[in-house]
């Protein structure tokens, strides 16, 4: 199993978004959310540690980089 930690920045237009869920979903990665600040109508901010296969995570932050999430 491949281990990261990323800090995630999501624009105010899309916080309100299941993104998180969508990632597991589709990706088969394990999320752990070490700490989030995430507000309706300003930016979020989280940092995330991703455990799976590496080209599973690879493919997950494709997804994220296509939402706009820096």
């Amino acid at each position: 199993m491949y281990t990261r930690i990323y800090i995630l920045r999501f624009p105010k237009d899309i916080v309100d978004q299941p993104i998180i869920y969508q990632l597991v979903k589709q990706f088969d990665v394990e999320c752990n959310i070490l700490k989030a600040t995430i507000l309706p109508q300003h930016e979020g901010v989280m940092i995330l540690e991703l455990r799976g296969h590496k080209d599973s995570i690879k493919k997950g932050l494709r997804f994220l980089k296509g939402l706009d999430i820096k």
